[in-house]
Formats: structure tokens, C-alpha cells, sequence
């Protein structure tokens, strides 16, 4: 097979394979081409495919270049931008730095130019959209901007044929215009290329290395060499490689990343293990079923992946409004030109025209939303609200939904016992368990702690997987665990989570618990009288679930939901409204990432964190509902932005029409309406989010 050959049937086998992109076949395709040294059967492909997991079809297209090469060109355009606007605009306070009006006006063309170019893709997809009739706001610029540049040109050539006559000159905007929109442009794309490694750490969760059993004996391999049905080994404390039944032994697994729920889950013959979890206690064997792509820990990072890249990008304000602006003022443009055509010349009925456009261009239109974004971000630093998507918090202040994940979020995340029985059993329970790294166990010595007992280690300990412990304090039989553990002793046991029995007899009861945070109901509350409904979408069981809804008067909350229903659940509410999404742990991640604002906690996994465009730094969960005020005031300031952006320029377009317009009144409208946006900005600074 030619290489030519070898390189299609990869990218065909890719372009089949469920959930990979086209945009993603070559890339995917040039990292397995080098792979095969020698002609590769489809079979062959397909499995170094599955083998190598989802890192080489899913590495973010927004990467860390993307940022670098924003920034590039930010720093190129601003170069040329700066002397640009600084040999326009200084002549008005009597400071004149090229007094020779050819050179002036060569050196204003010349810095314009640059500043354009860095900025082409404005002209490409503002023109493109043009020409579709779906105009926005990148179709204002490049028509604002290149009316102002060719005008200027015009002027530059009739100032060299005329003996240096002074003429009017529009170089600074459409300069200017680009390079300030440039930085918002740059401030989004910096925001969305902190994903990648996320992913990355996510993949590492899985071990690199499985035992597995080959002609009898265990054999360490890579975990990309296990194959389906092969048997694989896990002892305690270990990592799960691969998806994969249990033929073989019993144990707990904490499951939290998938789950979020932090009490380990008991598997016997049968059960299901998946790739990054941990084997709590006991031996395990099982028959890989589901590898590399396929297991779910690759799912969930593919899926966040997928969420992201496949947000439909949401109409900005400045589009919404250059939409109806543009065709207004080309219409105007046009009938101004038709005008001046029948009652004087071309030349002049052009200038008009184009004098039109060019005053209609604010240049303050670069700076009204990101100037109000940094001053939201600013604001929300100090209250605890990291924000990195101004498109985030746009949603989040629209949103009618808040989706809240349960284990870690709305509650502590740390399991707490509560006991009903005398001290002494309390103390031989917690003496027992002092034994074991279970999380149950922690939670029954803290308990023991708090109550200023002492705990000592017992003389014989033993651990039953999914059932309960066994062990000997001060020559006491301590029997801990849940009913069928007790039924097993011929102890009876009536109703109740945990029990404790010294001697063969129940001497007390615990209940594990998760707490609610303290402040959990006041933000429930608050979000209710905002007008957004509070959802909990958990991995937990129903009955723990069920629980923690009411005692926060949750109306509606969805129990027992794997990471990709959780996702799923999100894309219903979605149909109803907008969805901001709170969560904290790898199992939140795809509906982080799919909500329409996502909103982490701090002390999350990494994957989450990432997935989310808001983050909250402080453990307070009452900054959501600061971060929801902060939202809605600072779409207010843009929609005032964008009307302080427009209004001076507007008045200038009569001028424009009537043949009237002064330079000196277009300087002083661009120059009015960029204080007016500032200031307006500001003014989040002091905006009530409590």
C-alpha cells in the first residue's frame, strides 16, 4: 500500500468512527500516519485507533497557538495604531509631529494599512456576511473601515496633485476601529484555550500499566495493550485501566468522579467497573469489555470536548444592533449619493456617500462590551467570581434555570455520622474502624473525636466488602455494617443504615449522612426570588437525594444520573430556557461544559473547572447569586455601551448628507462617544450584587 493509500484509509476509518469531527480527521490522520511503517489492513487501523483512547482525535482545536497568535496580532495592530492615532489626533491640541502634509498623510496610509492587515479576517467576514444580506458587526467595521481608508486614499492622492491643499482624512478610524476591537477579540480567544490540559490530566486518570493474566500468569502491560476479553487483575488500592465485568472477587469501588458520590460503592461478581476508579479493599478479576475510546472515562472527556466546540455561537448585542444599523445607514448612504448625483456631480455625490459611511462607523464599538467586561470582571475578582467568557456571562444573566450537582456542591462532600447509643459503644465502634481508610469509617472516628473519646487501635481487624467490618477491642466482638451484614451473625436488626453490635448484640445505630452547606438555602431562596429555578441533577441515590431537595426546598431534582445524563438532562432544559450549570467534580463535566453558562467551585477537579467559564474562588455558594446581579447589570451597561457607542456618531450622519461634515466634529464625536462608553463602564464598580 502507497502511503498515499495508507493515509485515505486512515482518514476513512476516522471519518466513519462515531462522534470524531471532520474538522478533526486530518490532524487525526497525520499523528496515526506515522504509526504504520508498512501497509496496514482497515482492521489494523481501527484498532491502533481504539488502542491509542480519544488523545489523538480530541485534542482541543482552541489550543494554547490560537491565544498566541491573537495576541500576535493584537500587538502588530497596535504598533501601527498608536503613531496612527497619535499623528491624527495630537494636531487638535497644537501639536502637529509630520508638519508636511504629504508625508502626514503617507505615514497616516502606511500605519492605517498595518493596522488593517493585522485585522483582515474583520474585511473576510464582514463582507462575507455582507454579501449574504446577514450583516454584523464585523460588517460594519470592514465597511466603516474601508470606506474610511479608500476616502482618505482619494484625499491623499488629490493632496499630492494639488500642491499639498489641505484635505480631510479618516485614516485614524479605520485604523483605530480594528485594532480596539482586536482586543476584545483576544480577551476570548485567551479565555478559550485553558480546556486542553484539563482533558489531558483527565486521560491520566487512568493508570498507564494493567495486570493482566496471559497463559496462566499475571503480566504487567501498557493499559493501550489490553485487549477485549482480556482478563484483568486489580488488587487493593489500585486503578481500574479499562471498563470492564467482575468475574472474580468482591470490593468497593470509589466511584466519586463518576458518580460524585463520596460513599464507595460495593461490587460483587457481575458489576461493572469503569477505567480511573479505585478498588477500595478487596482482590479483584475482571474481563476488559470497553477500551482506550470507548471506556467512559474517554466518553466523558470527548463529550466535553464536543460540548464546547459545538456551542452555537450566540448573538452578541453589537451584532444584533449592526444587523438593523447597516443596512439603515447603507440605505441612507445610497439615497444620499442618488440625491447628490441629480443636483450636482459624481465626485461629489460619492464624497457624501462615503463621508456616510465613514461617520457612521463608531469607533467606540470596539470598546463597549469589552471595556464593560473587564470592569465586570474586576468587580467579580473581588467578590470571589473568576469570569473567562464574556459570552458565559451574558447566558448566566439570561438564564431561567440553575442546575446544581449535589455531593460537593450543594452539600459539604464529606460524609458526617450521627449515633444513637451510649458513649462506650460509640467509643469500641470508632476503635474498630480506626482500622480501616474507609470513608464511612473517617466519618464514625471523627464523630468518636469530636466527642473527646479515645481511640485506640484494635487486635484483630477484618473487612467484609459491601457488607461491614469485623474486629476485636478489649476482647469485645465489634460487629459494624449494614442489616444483611448483621442477618449473617444471626444478630436482628430492624430498621436502619448502620449498625453496631459488641458480643452479638446491637448496641447502637449510625446514620451517614452528607451535610447541606449553611448557606445552600439562603441561595435557594434568593435564586427564587430572582426569578430562577433551582434544579438538582446528582449521581446519589434517590433517597439521599430526596433528602437534601427537601430539607432546601428543591421542587424538582433528578437521582441517579450518570455524567452523560446529566448532559442529557441539560439539553431538555435547554429546550425550556437558558441553563447555567453548577457543579464541582469530573462527573459534572459535560453538563458544565453543554449548559449554556458554566459555573465551577474552586476546590473542584481540574476537568471541571476547565469545563466551566465562571468559577467561584470562595466556598460561599451565595456567589452564584452574585455572579447572576452581575450579569444582568452588566448587559444593561453594554446595551447603555453600545447607545453612547452609536449616539454621537449618528448625529453626524445628517451632517454627512448635507455635504457639512468637519473633520474637527468627526474627531470630537469618535472621541466623545469612547469617554462616554468608559465612564458608563465604571459604574459596574459600584453595582448592588448583595
Amino acid at each position: 500500500m502507497t502511503c498515499a493509500a495508507c493515509s485515505a484509509r486512515i482518514e476513512r476509518v476516522l471519518a466513519k468512527m462515531e462522534g470524531v469531527s471532520a474538522a478533526r480527521v486530518n490532524l487525526a490522520a497525520e499523528k496515526l500516519f506515522v504509526e504504520f511503517t508498512e501497509p496496514a489492513s482497515l482492521e489494523t487501523i481501527r484498532a491502533k485507533i481504539n488502542a491509542i483512547g480519544f488523545t489523538a482525535l480530541n485534542e482541543p482545536p482552541n489550543s494554547a497557538d490560537t491565544a498566541r497568535i491573537a495576541r500576535l496580532k493584537l500587538a502588530i495592530a497596535l504598533i501601527f495604531a498608536i503613531p496612527l492615532f497619535a499623528i491624527s489626533m495630537l494636531p487638535m491640541i497644537g501639536v502637529n509631529l509630520i508638519a508636511d502634509l504629504l508625508a502626514n498623510a503617507l505615514t497616516q496610509m502606511f500605519l492605517a494599512i498595518g493596522a488593517m492587515i493585522a485585522g483582515y479576517k474583520f474585511f473576510t467576514i464582514g463582507f462575507r456576511n455582507l454579501a449574504r444580506l446577514e450583516p454584523n458587526m464585523d460588517s460594519l467595521i470592514a465597511l466603516g473601515s474601508s470606506a474610511a481608508f479608500l476616502f482618505s486614499a482619494a484625499q491623499t492622492f488629490l493632496i499630492a496633485l494639488s500642491d499639498h491643499a489641505e484635505r480631510h482624512l479618516y485614516f485614524d478610524s479605520a485604523g483605530m476601529i480594528v485594532a480596539l476591537i482586536m482586543i476584545g477579540k483576544t480577551l476570548e480567544a485567551m479565555s478559550k484555550t485553558r480546556s486542553a490540559e484539563a482533558i489531558k490530566a483527565l486521560a491520566a486518570l487512568a493508570p498507564a500499566t494493567a495486570i493482566v493474566l496471559r497463559n496462566g500468569a499475571e503480566v504487567e502491560i501498557g493499559t493501550n495493550e489490553v485487549a477485549i476479553g482480556d482478563l484483568v487483575v486489580i488488587k487493593p488500592g489500585a486503578k481500574i485501566p479499562v471498563d470492564g465485568a467482575i468475574t472474580l472477587g468482591a470490593s468497593e469501588i470509589d466511584e466519586s468522579m463518576l458518580t460524585g458520590e463520596s460513599r464507595p460503592a460495593a461490587k460483587n461478581v457481575g458489576d461493572f467497573l469503569y477505567a480511573g476508579t479505585i478498588n477500595l479493599r478487596g482482590f479483584l478479576q475482571f474481563r476488559a469489555e470497553k477500551i482506550g475510546a470507548e471506556t467512559a472515562l474517554s466518553r466523558i472527556a470527548k463529550m466535553v470536548e464536543e460540548a464546547q466546540g459545538s456551542k452555537a455561537p450566540i448573538a452578541k448585542l453589537a451584532d444584533q444592533v449592526s444587523a438593523v444599523f447597516v443596512p439603515i445607514v447603507c440605505v441612507i448612504a445610497a439615497l444620499d449619493f442618488a440625491a447628490w448625483i441629480a443636483i450636482s456631480n459624481f465626485a461629489i455625490a460619492l464624497k457624501n456617500a462615503i463621508s456616510v459611511l465613514v461617520i457612521a462607523c463608531p469607533c467606540a464599538l470596539g470598546l463597549a462590551t469589552p471595556i464593560a467586561m473587564i470592569a465586570a470582571t474586576g468587580r467579580g475578582a473581588k467578590n470571589g467570581i473568576l469570569i473567562r467568557s464574556g459570552e458565559a456571562l451574558e447566558m448566566l444573566g439570561r438564564a431561567k434555570f440553575a442546575a446544581f450537582d449535589k455531593t460537593g456542591t450543594l452539600t459539604e462532600g464529606k460524609l458526617t455520622a450521627g449515633f444513637s447509643g451510649d458513649n462506650d459503644a460509640l467509643r469500641l465502634a470508632a476503635c474498630a474502624e480506626s482500622a480501616s481508610e474507609h470513608h464511612i469509617a473517617r466519618a464514625i472516628v471523627d464523630l468518636a473525636a469530636s466527642r473527646g473519646i479515645r481511640i485506640e487501635p484494635p487486635s484483630r481487624f477484618e473487612a467484609f466488602a459491601g457488607l461491614g467490618i469485623k474486629a476485636i477491642v478489649d476482647g469485645s466482638e465489634v460487629l459494624i455494617g449494614n442489616r444483611r451484614f448483621m442477618e449473617s451473625y444471626e444478630i436482628a436488626a430492624q430498621e436502619g443504615e448502620i449498625f453496631v453490635a459488641v458480643d452479638r448484640v446491637i448496641a447502637g445505630l449510625f446514620e451517614i449522612a452528607d451535610r447541606a452547606r449553611p448557606e445552600a438555602a439562603t441561595l435557594i431562596a434568593e435564586l427564587r426570588e430572582m426569578g430562577v429555578e433551582t434544579i438538582m441533577i446528582t449521581g446519589d441515590s434517590n433517597s439521599a437525594a430526596e433528602k437534601i431537595a427537601r430539607e432546601l426546598a428543591i421542587a424538582r431534582f433528578h437521582a441517579e444520573r450518570t455524567p452523560f445524563e446529566k448532559a442529557e438532562l441539560i439539553a431538555a432544559l435547554q429546550k425550556e430556557g437558558k441553563v447555567a450549570m453548577v457543579g464541582d467534580g469530573i462527573n459534572d463535566a459535560i453538563a458544565l461544559a453543554k449548559a449554556d453558562a458554566g459555573v465551577a467551585i474552586a476546590h473542584g477537579a481540574d476537568i471541571a473547572i476547565e469545563s466551566a467559564e465562571i468559577i467561584l474562588s470562595a466556598a460561599d455558594l451565595r456567589g452564584i447569586a452574585r455572579a447572576i446581579r452581575l450579569a444582568r447589570a452588566t448587559i444593561a451597561n453594554i446595551k447603555q455601551n453600545l447607545f453612547w457607542a452609536f449616539f454621537y456618531n449618528t448625529l453626524g450622519i445628517p451632517l454627512a448628507c448635507f455635504g457639512l461634515l468637519n473633520p474637527m466634529f468627526a474627531a470630537l464625536a469618535m472621541s466623545l462617544s469612547s469617554v462616554s462608553v468608559a465612564l458608563n463602564a465604571l459604574r459596574l464598580s459600584r453595582a448592588k450584587l448583595h
